[in-house]
């Protein structure tokens, strides 16, 4: 009788994957890339999380006066700091698209800004990095 155990699953190696085809997700350096999906999500996440900032601002300002300046001060760095996630994000997409990240400037025009909802981004490794998807 056969040692092997007829119900376990197939094996058989592949030749063609390459393990080290897939690039992890990062927010920093802006160099990699996102694909849709993320870059929807993230976005929106970024969104929601400036919402409640700026209620909190608007808390923190109605107890403090409205003439503080550090409520100011701290209300224009959050905003800064929201502009600064969003450019990295959209950078990234563009990373995705196969387009250098000055590209994501046109991103600001607002018809012009649906093509980085709804192209797809470049299948396999291109010249910013591989494919995000693979790993899924």
């Amino acid at each position: 009788m056969d040692d092997a155990n007829r119900f376990a699953a197939p094996r058989t190696t592949v030749a063609d994957v390459d393990s080290d085809a897939v690039q992890p997700v990062r927010f920093w350096p802006p160099r990699g890339r996102i694909g849709r999906l993320r870059f929807l999500a993230y976005g929106l996440g970024l969104y929601v999380l400036f919402i409640v900032a700026a209620f909190g601002f608007g808390f923190l300002s109605a107890l403090v006066g409205r003439d503080s300046a550090l409520t100011t001060a701290l209300a224009v760095l959050g905003f800064l700091a929201y502009l600064f996630a969003a450019a990295v994000l959209i950078v990234q997409r563009s990373h995705d698209m196969n387009m250098s990240g000055w590209w994501s400037i046109a991103a600001m025009v607002p018809i012009v800004g649906l093509v980085w909802v709804f192209k797809s981004g470049t299948r396999g490794a291109n010249r910013f990095g591989a494919d995000l998807t693979a790993a899924f």
